[in-house]
């Protein structure tokens, strides 16, 4: 065989190895490889949820372990001050008029209204809430009334202010007549 040919094969052979090699490639490698890439990204988000999923329990537990035991009496006394059960209205006026009185407003009237709740479904875990409306009236300056509403709006039992009236005493003076309905809430024992 002539040195040309040897040539001319041997340069026709390593063509056709490139080329076989890129099919090879193609056609075999490339797919495996997304294959690959899209089991891992699979396997990185399941592993991710897997640690969400831990987080959850491990955060539900410590709850759990919070809210048993002593820590379990604190909690519901806490609770049944900002909700109490059963109609409270004592609490609730002693802490309107003490806020009314903290606050530097005069209080003219003070006139509660239960409003009962709905009754109770057996099995329901979450019991019914009930309203009482205390219809308010009170006299005093704007920054007063604002105190006033700073400090209900902080208080421990929940006040709802339904409605607000205001008007003024007289033309160039800074004291208002104020109606008022707030809203408290409790639980049905």
């Amino acid at each position: 065989m002539k040195q040309g040919v040897k040539r001319l094969l041997s340069m026709a052979l390593a063509l056709v190895a490139i080329v076989a090699s890129f099919v090879i490639f193609f056609n075999g490698i490339q797919p495996q490889y997304a294959a690959l890439v899209e089991g891992q990204s699979k396997l990185a988000s399941l592993e991710r949820l897997a640690e969400d999923r831990q987080t959850a329990v491990t955060k539900v537990q410590d709850l759990i372990s919070d809210y048993s035991g002593d820590n379990a009496s604190q909690l519901k006394s806490s609770i049944s001050l900002a909700l109490p059960l059963g109609v409270d209205m004592s609490s609730a006026l002693v802490q309107l008029v003490g806020l009314v009185n903290l606050s530097g407003l005069q209080l003219q009237t003070l006139s509660p209204e239960v409003k009962p709740a709905q009754v109770a479904d057996r099995g329901q875990v979450i019991r019914p809430v009930g309203t009482v409306a205390y219809g308010l009236s009170v006299q005093g300056s704007y920054v007063n009334f604002k105190n006033f509403l700073e400090k209900l709006e902080t208080n421990v039992m929940i006040f709802n202010v339904e409605s607000i009236s205001i008007k003024p005493v007289r033309q160039g003076v800074d004291l208002l007549n104020i109606n008022m309905v707030i809203s408290s809430y409790y639980q049905q024992s």
